[in-house]
């Protein structure tokens, strides 16, 4: 991760099957999540959660704070993030497009060293 301004992708390697990646750009002391994805076979194993604290870890020394949105119906995202230590910050409303029109965007972030997985 060392170069500012740069995209980064980590990804999950199952027996040779990627799993799961999270791609971020560190800039000017932020950490942003851009995606966060999981294979259906591979998701509620862990695998979002270590990929998010290990972008963040590596991060470490030149992010203060890391970034990310998510839709606000996206229920188990929010449950993740907030595990992680992140708090809502705000939303951007009707953001993304949905089904019944627009969803919210709701924007979290954590402070450095604010990370933490509680269950």
């Amino acid at each position: 991760m060392g170069e500012e301004g740069r995209d980064y992708t980590l990804v999950a390697d199952i027996a040779g099957v990627v799993s799961g990646f999270v791609v971020c750009q560190c800039v000017v002391g932020e950490l942003s999540v851009h995606n966060v994805a999981v294979a259906p076979g591979a998701q509620r194993q862990g695998l979002a959660s270590s990929l998010l604290r290990r972008a963040i870890a590596e991060a470490g020394k030149e992010a203060q704070r890391c970034l990310l949105e998510v839709r606000a119906s996206n229920a188990p995202a929010l449950a993740l993030y907030r595990r992680l230590g992140f708090g809502e910050d705000g939303r951007r409303p009707n953001y993304y497009p949905c089904a019944g029109g627009r969803e919210d965007a709701v924007l979290m972030s954590l402070e450095s060293g604010a990370e933490r997985e509680r269950a």
